[in-house]
């Protein structure tokens, strides 16, 4: 994956700025499940894989408050795991409007990557940022 280090963003509320870990011109058209499956419904776009490190944030949108998913998570083998949505592993971070809210996730021990579908809509303000300070998986291989 390839990161503009010029795209940069600073969400309302949030200090300093964030790297966009979204990278509109590789993703791609249409959405995944939680089994690996694709669609190529137009109305979405779907993120490559992220990397994330155990206890990550990560924050994404804006989002459609109603979409059915909106990210598959990945094992360490890059096998999808599941999908999460606002009933299952996300949480509202910000309401922009009715419909439109940015979302956070707590990343678990046993998820490595993540993919983010994104409605079309918003493919060219998307953003996604996530926060380490010093992964436990680089962590625990340091000895003393």
């Amino acid at each position: 994956m390839s990161i503009d280090p010029d795209a940069q963003f600073s969400f309302t509320g949030y200090q300093g700025n964030h790297i966009n870990l979204f990278d509109k011109d590789r993703a791609e058209p249409g959405w995944y499940n939680g089994s690996g499956q694709t669609s190529p419904d137009g109305a979405f776009c779907s993120s490559e894989l992220i990397e994330v490190f155990e206890e990550d944030t990560v924050e994404f949108g804006a989002a459609v408050a109603t979409q059915g998913w909106h990210m598959v998570i990945y094992n360490e083998q890059q096998q999808p795991i599941g999908d999460c949505t606002l009933s299952k592993g996300l949480t509202v971070l910000d309401t922009v409007d009715d419909q439109t809210v940015l979302i956070s996730y707590t990343v678990p021990a046993n998820v490595w990557y993540v993919r983010l579908i994104c409605d079309a809509r918003y493919k060219d303000t998307y953003f996604v940022t996530a926060t380490s300070l010093l992964p436990s998986r680089i962590s625990s291989t340091i000895s003393a």
